[in-house]
């Protein structure tokens, strides 16, 4: 049989057996398929020789043939002493061919295989992209910006190592989990914008970057300003309740709160019982209702805290008071905020 794709050497063994071709048999068994078309990845073929008492075949030749585009690579065409003769076959071409073998001294005694070669798909690479969290963060050494970012290898999230940059300068190493995810949260004293970058360590061509700031830090205390507080008379009975001395400030939960130009010694104060409070529109206590601020201690022009966010308006307290004395009827008093606490 002529096969031109054929490629050993021509030298025969010293003592090649007498064929009894007549009564042989020739298996093939499959050892790789399915390789990749790309010139040097094989597939692969074992062809065995028997006698006709199932006894291995040693020294006899055999012809090949491929069809399609495959290149066929056989080291020898006689069988060892096993009977045993492995032929490979590499493709630059996708398809599915069949791999002819016969006995060179009787073609009839024959096997073949049907192999695949599979197109080439682009090799997997690393990919790292990333996004804000946390942005605008206060520039008090404490408070954090955060950058998340994905690590995936062939479209799929991996552990990896990363190397951090902040504006240029290196930072770390970090390890993303095994989801392909590493948050990255950094604070800074100076307010500011800058450059998170992050690198893949084993191919640095591999980057993602964002940029976060970093905004002035709130001093505190904070004015928030003044109000003017009128009684119409003295012994009017008219009382003044937390809603008239926080009218028109914006309160944030667990904030601390204090006065400036309340008359602790001139005015008479009254508490409504626990679990509820004063509402200065109806001048009397709210059953059943919580406290929207908490008092360091029980004198009522102490520091103190809100247990919730709200308008000055809208928020009561078990507290409410009324001047003793008729000089003091209008008075003006100052509030600050002196920031979480």
């Amino acid at each position: 049989m002529v096969n031109e794709n054929s490629c050993f050497p021509g030298n025969a063994p010293d003592n090649p057996a007498p064929p009894l071709s007549s009564n042989y048999e020739l298996s093939a068994r499959i050892v790789a398929d399915n390789s990749p078309a790309n010139g040097s990845d094989l597939n692969g073929v074992i062809f065995t020789l028997y006698s006709p008492v199932n006894l291995p075949v040693a020294n006899q030749e055999l012809e090949f043939y491929v069809t399609g585009s495959a290149t066929l690579l056989i080291p020898t065409p006689y069988t060892n002493n096993s009977g045993v003769l492995t032929a490979a076959a590499s493709n630059i071409e996708p398809e599915t061919v069949q791999l002819f073998a016969s006995l060179a001294a009787d073609p009839s005694v024959s096997a073949n295989s049907i192999l695949t070669f599979i197109p080439i798909g682009p090799l997997p690479t690393y990919e790292l992209t990333s996004e804000i969290l946390t942005d605008n963060a206060e520039a008090n050494s404490s408070s954090n910006n955060e950058v998340r970012f994905y690590l995936t290898y062939g479209g799929a999230g991996v552990s990896g190592q990363l190397r951090l940059f902040i504006t240029g300068q290196p930072t770390s190493l970090v390890t993303t989990g095994p989801d392909g995810f590493y948050t990255a949260s950094f604070s800074s004293s100076t307010p500011g914008s800058f450059t998170v970058r992050a690198e893949v360590e084993n191919d640095r061509a591999v980057f993602s970057a964002q940029t976060v700031t970093f905004i002035p830090g709130i001093i505190y205390p904070i004015r928030l300003g003044t109000n003017v507080i009128t009684f119409p008379q003295a012994g009017s009975g008219m009382r003044a309740g937390m809603e008239r001395l926080m009218s028109g400030f914006n309160i944030i939960e667990g904030h601390v709160y204090y006065f400036e130009g309340f008359p602790a010694n001139v005015v008479n104060y009254t508490d409504c019982p626990e679990g509820s409070v004063f509402d200065n529109d109806s001048q009397s206590c709210l059953l059943n209702t919580s406290s929207d601020y908490l008092f360091s201690d029980s004198v009522f022009a102490s520091p103190f805290r809100a247990l919730r966010s709200g308008q000055g308006s809208n928020l009561r307290s078990r507290y409410a008071f009324w001047p003793a004395l008729a000089q003091y009827l209008t008075f003006n008093i100052t509030v600050y905020d002196n920031g979480p606490g």
